[in-house]
């Protein structure tokens, strides 16, 4: 009996101490753990807590044009140049918005000389070498705002400023234009995908005229590039977004 009693309190005994060594080491473990996430906090290796993304903007900076008194928005990242003159004692603007790696849109404001008509003749074919006329073709257009009053032949009618994107020979260009039917501009009808023969002038432009439907000056607003993928580049989407902000003060 005396030997079973002594068996039996060394069980006991041996329970006890299995339950207190696993208490302290989960208060030893509690207690790592504590330090280690103290210790990730100071040194930022902890993952953040918040999903959701941070929102971004890109700083802009506003060009105002002091001659038709349009402005547009563009990134700080890229040189804004504007030089003034003057033609037949009229004032003109002219501003180049360069991207870091070299891209230019041109923004300008003068008046009249806007080149001429081509007769094609009957063996020439688009983008063929050796045409009589060159070639020119509108890929998209999309309406971004609208004019001041139309011509004379559209007197107190505003019109809609398109952003198009454009083919002229072996040039790719972006820029605004407008549908002006029976003016005095090089614009005419924006036909999609159908290559034209007849106009001397790698620009994109529209006229503005005053609440009698008389000419008041040229404003010019495109970028060229030498190949289409320039139509899809970094650059060019930068361009296209300068340009749909684009408005009259």
């Amino acid at each position: 009996m005396k030997n079973s009693k002594q068996q039996g309190f060394g069980v006991v005994e041996a329970i006890l101490i299995i339950v207190i060594i696993g208490i302290i080491g989960g208060a030893g473990w509690y207690v790592w753990s504590s330090q280690q996430k103290h210790y990730d906090n100071i040194d930022g290796t902890t993952a953040p807590t918040s999903t959701q993304p941070t929102p971004t903007t890109t700083p802009s900076d506003t060009y105002t044009d002091s001659v038709a008194n349009f402005s547009v928005k563009y990134p700080t990242t890229w040189k804004l140049v504007t030089t003034k003159a003057t033609q037949a004692d009229l004032p003109t603007v002219s501003t180049t918005i360069t991207s870091p790696t070299g891209t230019k849109l041109l923004l300008k404001t003068d008046y009249g000389g806007k080149g001429g008509y081509c007769e094609p003749k009957p063996q020439d074919k688009p983008y063929q070498a050796g045409n009589t006329c060159p070639t020119a073709e509108n890929f998209s257009k999309t309406a971004i705002g609208e004019t001041t009053y139309g011509s004379s032949y559209q007197k107190g009618q505003k019109i809609p400023i398109y952003l198009v994107e454009s083919r002229y020979e072996s040039k790719y260009m972006i820029g605004l234009t407008v549908e002006e039917k029976y003016t005095d501009t090089l614009t005419g009808t924006i036909k999609l995908n159908s290559p034209e023969m007849g106009v001397y002038m790698l620009e994109e432009f529209f006229s503005v005229y005053n609440k009698n439907g008389e000419s008041q000056y040229y404003v010019y607003a495109y970028a060229v590039g030498d190949s289409e993928a320039f139509l899809n580049s970094s650059d060019a989407n930068t361009i296209k977004t300068i340009l749909k902000s684009f408005k009259f003060n």
